[in-house]
């Protein structure tokens, strides 16, 4: 996993107009925990994270302060995108410090290649204007080449400058018997 850091923001493009980008209510769970699971994070290893059976309950656990953004196809209503900018305190060289974290981008694959995610990270800088946060932080899995090259082979204007700054390595707790489900499927 890499941890990036977006630093300055540029201006955006104006926005699709067939499409409402605004923060999540209770009455979108549904419909957002149906978009986790049908976009899984590639890479070496296909994950979808799910929160199951409540999104908003399932916030918590990435800080107290947590906003939604979802973006709807307004003709039928779709939800066809999701972010999350969460802020909790962590330790920063010595000191414990309110810090951001931007993750749960998904957008449904018709809707990939628009401007929904300049859109979503302009939506996300004008709710931290007022915020003295030093950063934000994101995680990117190994091997997700789409999520890397959106947010940081190839930006479009308007959106943060990422800059790599560790490899975050996960374990994983088998939960049955033997190895893997399929030979390689780990990489041996």
């Amino acid at each position: 996993m890499r941890v990036l850091i977006p630093a300055e923001e540029a201006t955006a493009e104006q926005p699709a107009a067939d499409v409402e980008v605004r923060l999540a209510r209770e009455s979108d769970d549904a419909d957002i925990r149906a978009l986790l699971r049908a976009t899984p994070v590639e890479g070496r290893v296909v994950l979808t994270y799910e929160r199951e059976p409540d999104y908003f309950l399932g916030c918590s656990t990435i800080g107290p302060r947590v906003q939604t953004l979802v973006a709807r196809q307004r003709a039928t209503g779709d939800l066809v995108a999701l972010a999350c900018r969460a802020v909790r305190p962590l330790w920063v060289n010595g000191v414990i410090q309110e810090v951001g974290y931007l993750g749960h981008l998904r957008v449904s694959p018709r809707y990939r290649g628009r401007s929904l995610v300049q859109r979503g990270f302009r939506l996300l800088g004008t709710l931290d204007r007022d915020s003295s946060l030093p950063g934000y932080l994101t995680t990117i899995v190994e091997g997700n080449s789409e999520a890397f090259g959106v947010l940081v082979r190839r930006p479009r204007p308007g959106m943060p400058c990422y800059r790599e700054r560790a490899r975050v390595c996960t374990l994983v707790i088998p939960t049955r018997a033997g190895g893997p489900a399929r030979p390689g499927a780990l990489g041996h």
